[in-house]
């Protein structure tokens, strides 16, 4: 598997065209192992919700954010379409997560999320996939709640 610094190399610039493209200003990791992506994002706004930052020290650059609180406690503006990012899920109740970023997309926002599959039951598009690793398993990008962007981003 890939370190997180190389897969933020290749993420952060298919997340940056659909900021680019969907004109957003507001860019949010809820769910952040660290802040490899949200380092390399332009954006008006960013902020990189860490969990468990409270747990170990993080110094937080003045350009961006850094909270440490429940992904699902997080407000996001009602009239502001924001680019939602998820990095995997392995640590987090799989369902939950996917149906809170659909309801994102309920919303307005667009939300983009790395894992290796997507629920059938969700209409989002790969935009990106890695490599296999060692046992075979392709890390994917999933956009959903972008419309017609999503086929701009493909890698």
């Amino acid at each position: 598997m890939k370190n997180t610094a190389t897969m933020a190399a290749a993420i952060a610039p298919i997340l940056q065209s659909y900021i680019n493209i969907c004109g957003i200003t507001q860019y949010v990791e809820p769910i952040a192992r660290d802040l490899a992506v949200v380092e390399k994002i332009k954006c008006d706004l960013r902020i990189c919700n860490i969990q468990d930052a409270r747990d170990r020290f993080i110094e937080t650059p003045r350009s961006f954010l850094v909270s440490n609180t429940d992904y699902r406690d997080l407000t996001l503006p009602e009239r502001k379409q924001v680019l939602i990012y998820c990095d995997k899920l392995q640590n987090f109740r799989y369902v939950d997560v996917w149906d809170w970023c659909f309801r994102q997309t309920l919303r307005g926002h667009v939300v983009a999320v790395r894992d290796y599959a997507s629920p059938d039951t969700l209409d989002c598009v790969c935009v990106w996939q890695s490599a296999p690793d060692k046992i075979g398993r392709i890390e994917k990008l999933f956009i959903f709640g972008g419309g017609n962007h999503a086929e701009n981003t493909r890698s």
